[in-house]
């Protein structure tokens, strides 16, 4: 879409406050375009669903969808396969999460250059009560390692 149909977009989801499923996924949208997205994002409340793969939600666009997802107590839906998160962003997505207590039955964090370290929060964050109900993760195409995915063995024991 570009970043100028993902400003469109962005304007789109701002003049639908109670919007509960959101696909904004596989556009290639970049930092720009992205940018809007999350903006946008931060005026709802009410999503169940947010599917934001294949997109490039690195440095402030991370930091604002982290932030967005602190305000969806009602997300059971999340993938953000391939979102250019990077690692620092999906330390804030998973710091993120674990904030607001979202009871996820999904959850998609691959391919987002996720190391150990993020493996370890990730870990965490599966502990928590308000994760038990939590169905489908998926993370490959990460660097966790062999000391990341120990980390996550504690995680789903």
């Amino acid at each position: 879409s570009g970043a100028g149909g993902a400003v469109a977009i962005a304007e789109i989801v701002k003049a639908c406050p109670l919007l509960d499923d959101f696909r904004f996924s596989a556009t290639r949208t970049d930092k720009e375009g992205c940018l809007s997205i999350a903006q946008a994002l931060l005026t709802l409340k009410s999503l169940k669903t947010l599917d934001l793969q294949d997109n490039s939600f690195s440095g402030k666009a991370g930091s604002l969808l982290a932030e967005s997802l602190r305000g969806q107590s009602l997300l059971v839906y999340l993938n953000l396969r391939d979102a250019g998160l990077g690692a620092d962003g999906t330390s804030l997505i998973i710091g993120a999460l674990m904030d607001t207590q979202q009871r996820l039955e999904y959850l998609d964090l691959s391919g987002n250059d996720m190391e150990s370290e993020q493996a370890e929060e990730l870990s965490t964050l599966l502990q928590c009560p308000h994760m038990s109900g939590l169905k489908d993760l998926s993370i490959d195409d990460n660097e966790i390692g062999s000391e990341g995915a120990t980390f996550l063995a504690d995680g789903v024991k």
